[in-house]
């Protein structure tokens, strides 16, 4: 995927649409998958494994097959590391700030408690296990491989980005996937890496697959966008205070709070629309509430944008002037788009 069609997803992601699937795995076989790993990882021995295989009929909660579930795909990765594949290349596309893989790492059993609580494990059979596949175990959960394989990430090499959500059905012994991405390459790549796992990928169902042009789907996307479009170069064009401000209110939004990206969003929006006012009237812009300048100011606004900036002047109000009301994350998002778009726009039009 090239720059600009991020910029033009940023700038218009209803329009734009995103590509959307729902996948079905079936988790009645994962002790296939599990006696599998230590045959070809354990020649048959772990202890820790053969317990869990045994024991998977009784776990009682969404979250133990989960981390089953979990646990058993990033195994996998031993047995594909130096492979060409359609496992390794879901991998390998993965953009993380660390290290995905590291050196004879496989998994930490700290990273999942609820597993070893449910059965009966105790630390020394444990050690049997690190003490004859030493190579296979490592006891630092800073470390634990993979760790967003199956989280919403950005890509490295098409410049795109992942969401995923998904959940354990308990009745059923299934496992819902939903994927979304810009580009159709992306979602492809997803749905070959879990169709590749063993004993389990030859009967993933397929819900839905398409192109979906819905604004709550585009919009859990558009975050992660925004954040691939920041660390590329076709973003310098943007004033290193707009920039710095997008970035800072990017970080209030992970970080879950709400009304401070919607204020920073709202900064922006107001300094750009300041600086348009001052170029078309040739004279300082006034000191009034956002709303009064966005009006003063609209007609040199395509329709969209419009749209965008008054949605973003609810979420501004609700912020600022209604405190005690509780703000929700598609505000956030929905200010977001409203400050990125304007800044794509004004910022690149010229281009």
């Amino acid at each position: 995927m090239k720059m600009e069609e991020l910029s033009s997803f940023l700038f218009d992601p209803l329009s734009k649409g995103v590509y959307y699937a729902k996948f079905e795995i079936d988790l009645s076989k994962i002790n296939l998958l599990y006696n599998y790993l230590d045959e070809t990882l354990f020649e048959g021995k772990s202890i820790l494994l053969k317990q869990l295989v045994s024991d998977i009929e009784v776990f009682s909660s969404e979250k133990k097959y989960d981390d089953l579930f979990d646990m058993g795909i990033k195994m996998i990765y031993y047995i594909n590391k130096d492979k060409e594949n359609d496992y390794m290349k879901y991998v390998n596309s993965i953009k993380s700030e660390k290290p995905l893989i590291e050196n004879n790492i496989i998994f930490s059993v700290r990273l999942h408690p609820m597993l070893l609580d449910s059965l009966n494990i105790t630390k020394k059979k444990i050690k049997k296990d690190f003490d004859k596949f030493s190579h296979y175990f490592y006891m630092d959960e800073e470390n634990y491989v993979l760790k967003d394989i199956f989280k919403p990430h950005l890509n490295k090499d098409n410049e795109d980005c992942t969401f995923i959500i998904s959940r354990i059905i308990l009745q059923y012994k299934i496992k819902i996937i939903e994927v979304l991405t810009i580009t159709k390459n992306s979602l492809e790549i997803f749905e070959n890496f879990i169709k590749s796992i063993p004993f389990l990928g030859n009967n993933i169902k397929i819900i839905k697959r398409e192109k979906i042009h819905i604004s709550d789907h585009s919009l859990k996307l558009y975050p992660l966008a925004v954040k691939q479009w920041l660390s590329k170069k076709d973003a310098y064009y943007l004033p290193e205070n707009i920039n710095e401000l997008l970035n800072n209110s990017l970080n209030y939004y992970y970080n879950k709070e709400w009304r401070m990206s919607i204020i920073l969003n709202s900064i922006i929006v107001e300094l750009i629309l300041s600086d348009m006012y001052e170029n078309v009237f040739q004279k300082y812009a006034p000191d009034v509430p956002l709303g009064v300048l966005f009006n003063s100011i609209k007609h040199t606004l395509p329709n969209n944008l419009k749209k965008d900036i008054e949605l973003l002047n609810e979420s501004r109000i609700e912020a600022v002037h209604k405190s005690k009301i509780p703000l929700s994350e598609k505000e956030a998002i929905i200010s977001l788009h409203g400050a990125t778009s304007l800044a794509i726009w004004n910022y690149k039009k010229d281009n």
